[in-house]
Formats: structure tokens, C-alpha cells, sequence
């Protein structure tokens, strides 16, 4: 991984970002949260070989300052923190690109700062309420996620110490590849270097972001959408279900589709010889 560069936010929190490659439009990416570039590493560097990627850090992320409070950790401020990123690293003509959570982030940072967007693309992510979907959860995830934070607000030492423990024994990698992995595909190296990130993660502040994730919705910008647009799902998706995504792309007009047979939420580190080339050609098609 290269060196992170800081941006100086609007509260003056240093935000990190990292530049690979060369080339415009830049592609500016958007990671899924409690992520560092695990998931996303093999698809900046193929992106990286033709175009020019930044990949900024929320807070409490890799490089970024921690958030003072869990409350401050907001869609609102994750969208100012990006746009004194796109400042800092001097980006014109952007395509956005997000994985996971990063597909509502760049959504609403579309709805925002509309003027130099020239295309999106969604990497397994979904456009609005997400804990409604994941692991099909529907009414009982949002309030669940509550409950749990709630708890956690009491005793946060005591669930910080549970956090870290349940992330940092080999059943981890076992039980992803069960849930969540596609078991023959997923690297466990790949998984270990996210896993290891998210165990040092403050846990309050990564339940209340997907609190503020669970009633944040885009669905008012995707008939916006008039650019090349291209939509990525896994099949076996159990974060973002593929049904939840395909509503994404027949919301926006003239958009694409790809979806991975057997990918899951890690797919970006399982198929990279299926999504890899898949962007990169809708990337060539149109710029």
C-alpha cells in the first residue's frame, strides 16, 4: 500500500488518501465500512494501470483521524471529509466509484457536488437502508443494530474486549467462509489483512455509522444518473443480495449490469479475474 497524503477537513481532522496511477477521468473510490484495502487493493491496481485512483479513508479508518465522539461519524461528515479530499488531490473530472458502503457515500456525495461527475460505478453495495437487507433481515435490522448499540454505550471497555476477541481467534475465517465467503474462492490472507484492521476498530463508532447508514437512502439521485453507469452485484451476496442491487439498476436509465455467479461481499478478492476486466472495459468503453 502507498503512502496516505492528508486532507485537512472542515473541523481540521486529517483525512487520508492515497493516489495510484495516472490517467483521467481520476476514479474516486469509496470503501465499504470498518474496511481498509483488502477488498478493493486488486481492483485499484488494474484501474491503476490505465487511470488515475484516489481512495480516501473514513474517519476512524487505516489512516484517518479517529472521530472525537461515535456521533460525529455521520453520512453528512463523511461527505464534507471527502470533498476536502477531492481538494487536496486536486481532482477535476471524477468517476465515482464505491464499494459497499461506499456506493451510498458516493451517491450522496453526487447529490452534493453533481458538477464533475462523469460516471459512477457500484461495487457490491446497495443504494439505501442497508441493515433492511443484510443477511435478508428486513424490519428487524435496524432496530437490532440499535439495541446492540445501545448495550454497547453502557459498557463500551467490556464490548470492545468481546469485539476484539471474537475477531482475532482462526474460527473467524471459518465462520466468514461459511456466512459469508464463497468457501473454494475466498483468500484467507486477503481476509486476515481486513480482519486484523477491524479488530483494532472502535466498535460504538462502527455501530452508530451503520445505524446512520440504516435510514440513509438514495433513491431520489439514481434517475440523476444521466452517465455511464455501471452496476456490480455477487450472486451470493448475503451484505448486499443481488435482488436489492438489480432495484439499483432499473432505477437508473442506460445503466450496466455484471454480476459474479458465485461472488459474495468479498468478491472483489474472489473473482478479480471476472470484475477486474469488466471495469476496466466499461471504463475504456466510455472514457
Amino acid at each position: 500500500m502507498t503512502q496516505s497524503q492528508f486532507a485537512t477537513s472542515f473541523d481540521g481532522a486529517r483525512i487520508a488518501y492515497r493516489v495510484y496511477g495516472q490517467g483521467q477521468p481520476s476514479i474516486f473510490l469509496s470503501n465499504g465500512i470498518g474496511c481498509n484495502q483488502a477488498f478493493v487493493g486488486r481492483i485499484i491496481q488494474a484501474l491503476a494501470t490505465r487511470y488515475r485512483v484516489v481512495i480516501w479513508d473514513y474517519r476512524g479508518h487505516v489512516d484517518s483521524e479517529k472521530p472525537k465522539d461515535p456521533r460525529d461519524l455521520t453520512v453528512d461528515w463523511c461527505i464534507k471529509d471527502m470533498r476536502a479530499v477531492a481538494a487536496a488531490a486536486g481532482l477535476e473530472e471524477i468517476v465515482l466509484c464505491g464499494f459497499s458502503m461506499g456506493v451510498q457515500i458516493s451517491l450522496e456525495y453526487f447529490k452534493r457536488h453533481p458538477e464533475n461527475v462523469r460516471g459512477f460505478i457500484a461495487l457490491l453495495g446497495t443504494y439505501e437502508y442497508p441493515l433492511k437487507s443484510l443477511f435478508y433481515m428486513g424490519r428487524l435490522g435496524e432496530p437490532l443494530v440499535k439495541t446492540v448499540l445501545r448495550l454497547v454505550k453502557l459498557r463500551p471497555s467490556i464490548f470492545q474486549r468481546v469485539w476484539r476477541l471474537g475477531l482475532s481467534g482462526p474460527w473467524t475465517f471459518l465462520a466468514a467462509r461459511y456466512f459469508v465467503l464463497n468457501r473454494k474462492a475466498a483468500s484467507k490472507s486477503d481476509f486476515d489483512n481486513w480482519r486484523i484492521h477491524l479488530a483494532q476498530f472502535d466498535f460504538q463508532s462502527f455501530l452508530q455509522l451503520a445505524v446512520y447508514l440504516g435510514s440513509h437512502s438514495a433513491e431520489q439521485i439514481l434517475p440523476l444518473l444521466n452517465m455511464p453507469c455501471l452496476i456490480v452485484a455477487g450472486e451470493k451476496d448475503n451484505f448486499t443480495p443481488v435482488r436489492v442491487i438489480r432495484k439499483m439498476y432499473e432505477k437508473i436509465a442506460g445503466s450496466e449490469w455484471f454480476s459474479v455467479p458465485e461472488g459474495t461481499h468479498g468478491g472483489l478478492f474472489e473473482f478479480p479475474e471476472l470484475i477486474n476486466p469488466r471495469v476496466l472495459e466499461f471504463m475504456q468503453k466510455h472514457f
